[in-house]
């Protein structure tokens, strides 16, 4: 019990020190408007919680909203989450009265329990509508969350198709969407809301986890140490196996310093100076550096629909891979990347003209490497 306290005293002296992060642009005060006018219109709300962070993914205003409306409480993404923490919130919910669902929309794990557990929770409701002769009248229900926690995949696994647009980034459904389904139950699909402020910073940093917060509008790089802080105290054998490392590697280092170790190891490091444009890393195989090549193509201004291949080239012992798509081809002021097919497959990524095209093309190239099975996220 005292290395508990001890702990909490830590994590609080560490939160004093932690930059707040805050996100509530316009169209959630909309949302929220848009629910309340719609509420009337449906006869249960499914809201929809991040079985990674229970807590966090709670937004204490749907519940304002919601009032006595019949709720079932879904704790979606619970494939990648700790099996018994989300039990133990749902037997807290149980005891409240408040139905619940564990499930993942990605695999469909839970899925088939949906619509009876709708069924449970409306049972009066149902009762009384087959005793008026109403039974074919449809269910509708509104689906609600906070951004990014799968509301659209999961109307898209129930309808069988991609009704509505799904993308790993907050703020993509932007108004509301009404999807029939086959069986006769009929989906309000909400865009994400969030509130207007987070009192716990730990809430605010532990959607940003998740992707529920826009990520241009905290540092990411603090973000990242805090979650893998996070990951050494209490998952320590996921963070072993997730980024092959062992305990002495990590035991005792300071969270950037964990980053920098679980990372790719630029050179120059972020700490030393830049003498020129050039950034130097190792990608350890042959795959994630053909794959990294074409994602910084794909974001380049001129060719971006060309895939780059391993050649020989006259000077190289090995063959060479280059992703150049600049106005005037061979400037390396714009963004490219190249390097020699050979062990320890280093990438000298250079150039870009502006901070932002540089981010794209990481992200390119990250999603070039994800799409081979080269990066799993």
């Amino acid at each position: 019990m005292q290395d508990n306290k001890e702990e909490m005293q830590q994590e609080q002296e560490y939160l004093t020190q932690t930059p707040s992060i805050q996100w509530f642009p316009g169209h959630m005060a909309k949302t929220r408007r848009v629910m309340k006018e719609s509420l009337g219109l449906v006869d249960i709300v499914v809201e929809l919680r991040d079985a990674r962070i229970p807590k966090s993914s709670r937004n204490p205003e749907i519940e304002k909203i919601i009032g006595d409306k019949p709720r079932l409480v879904v704790f979606n993404k619970a494939d990648i989450a700790d099996p018994a923490v989300t039990k133990q919130w749902q037997e807290y919910y149980k005891s409240h009265g408040v139905r619940t669902l564990a499930l993942d929309c990605r695999s469909g794990r839970g899925l088939k329990e949906l619509v009876p557990a709708v069924r449970e929770v409306l049972a009066d409701l149902l009762a009384k509508r087959k005793a008026k002769g109403m039974q074919s009248r449809p269910i509708r229900m509104m689906i609600v969350g906070v951004p990014n926690v799968g509301k659209s995949s999961l109307i898209n696994r129930l309808a069988g198709s991609k009704r509505v647009k799904v993308e790993d980034r907050p703020g993509v459904t932007r108004g509301k969407q009404w999807v029939r389904l086959e069986s006769g139950i009929e989906l309000l699909d909400m865009p994400g809301v969030l509130w207007p402020k987070f009192d716990d910073k730990q809430v605010g940093e532990r959607l940003a986890y998740t992707g529920a917060i826009k990520d241009d509008v905290y540092d990411m790089e603090w973000v990242a140490m805090r979650f893998l802080d996070l990951l050494r105290s209490r998952y320590p054998k996921l963070l072993q196996e997730r980024f092959k490392v062992t305990e002495q590697e990590y035991e005792g280092l300071e969270p950037f310093d964990l980053l920098e170790l679980v990372g790719k190891k630029p050179i120059p490091r972020y700490c030393e100076d830049h003498n020129d444009i050039v950034t130097c890393f190792d990608a350890d195989t042959a795959d994630a550096l053909i794959g990294f090549c074409r994602g910084i193509q794909a974001a380049a201004p001129v060719d971006s629909y060309v895939s780059p291949i391993p050649g020989d080239m006259p000077g190289y012992d090995s063959q060479v891979i280059m992703a150049a798509g600049a106005f005037v081809q061979g400037s390396s002021i714009e963004l490219s990347a190249d390097g020699p097919i050979r062990p320890p497959y280093a990438v000298y990524f250079q150039g870009g003209l502006t901070w932002v095209h540089a981010k794209l093309g990481i992200l390119m190239s990250l999603q070039k490497m994800v799409e081979a099975g080269l990066v799993n996220l």
